[in-house]
């Protein structure tokens, strides 16, 4: 991270807008995951994005203005079994958000949190793979089209959001009580 910010030169003065967007899963029973792939996971989803705000927030706050937007996931919302390392660092990354939204309240740099719903990637794909052995069914998963997600991304941007929500059946997961969500996962989740 230091060496590619080095790279920029005065180019890392002139950063308006800072998207953490970088994702990595690690999914199964926890006790069967390969302790580097969990430590990869920590490493990209939680600590990488504090380290690149850390080393961007000075000039966004000497230039007086800018946008640092996290990617933290429906994930830290509704954390589902399977994921529970992927889970973690993304309700870190929500608290994260969080705390720093609230320690740059009298400045003009601002932060948006991303609520991100499944999206049609290669990692989605990796998701359902990793859920196989757990879940009878993930073919009828809804995945939100990356280029619609990425607009609303924008205008949440432009409109200085500090929260964007996912939309369907993902918007409303995240308001379920905790109850419900452990009724859900009790239903579709298998421990083998």
């Amino acid at each position: 991270i230091d060496a590619c910010l080095k790279e920029l030169g005065e180019d890392l003065r002139r950063i308006a807008v800072l998207v953490n967007n970088a994702g990595q899963f690690a999914g199964g029973q926890i006790e069967e995951q390969d302790t580097g792939d969990v430590y990869d996971v920590v490493q990209v989803n939680l600590a990488a994005p504090i380290h690149l705000t850390q080393r961007v927030l000075p000039h966004m706050l000497t230039r007086g203005r800018g946008k640092i937007v996290n990617n933290a996931s429906i994930a830290a919302r509704t954390p589902f079994p399977g994921a529970s390392a992927y889970s973690a660092t993304k309700s870190g990354l929500h608290g994260f958000s969080e705390a720093l939204r609230r320690e740059l309240e009298e400045t003009e740099v601002s932060v948006l949190e991303l609520v991100t719903p499944g999206l049609d990637t290669d990692m989605m794909d990796e998701v359902q793979s990793d859920y196989d052995e757990h879940v009878s069914d993930t073919s009828g998963w809804d995945h939100v089209d990356p280029a619609d997600w990425a607009k609303k991304v924008v205008e949440a941007i432009e409109s200085d959001e500090d929260v964007l929500n996912p939309g369907g059946a993902e918007g409303i997961a995240r308001l379920v009580p905790t109850k419900l969500v452990d009724a859900a996962a009790g239903r579709v989740f298998n421990r083998r």
